[in-house]
């Protein structure tokens, strides 16, 4: 399972008479997504602060601020962003769990890309969403 991150316009649509918050993909050149696992897009959001949900929605500037401060943070201490090796379960049941680990930088790769995607959904007054 994974999770992607994308910038998208916020509309109030009425539906059977009930209000709905509706969000809608921004259509840009500029625009691109973020997409990683579920375990890893958990970890990101709480390496910003954010509530690791498995969906939800931020105003970008709050995205942008938590970025850059998690930034000053890896680069001041880099050791936080190491390796995560890949590990193999078997369950007594005869389940295998498999956990591909990640790469050292990864949590700085991803951060940057979401300040990337917050700084478009800026520009495009959008605000950045993830499911």
């Amino acid at each position: 399972m994974s999770m992607t991150f994308s910038v998208s316009h916020e509309k109030i649509e009425m539906r059977d008479g009930k209000a709905l918050l509706i969000y809608r993909p921004v259509a840009s050149a500029e625009t691109f997504e973020v997409n990683m696992s579920n375990v890893n897009a958990c970890e990101v959001l709480r390496t910003l602060g954010l509530e690791a949900g498995y969906c939800g929605t931020v105003d970008p500037r709050v995205l942008a601020s938590a970025c850059e401060f998690a930034l000053a943070g890896l680069a001041s201490a880099p050791e936080l962003d190491g390796e995560y090796p890949a590990m193999v379960t078997n369950t007594p049941n005869g389940g295998t769990i498999i956990d591909c680990g990640r790469s050292g930088g990864y949590l700085k790769m991803r951060i940057t890309g979401l300040l990337k995607l917050a700084n478009i959904a800026i520009k495009c007054d959008a605000v950045v969403t993830w499911a």
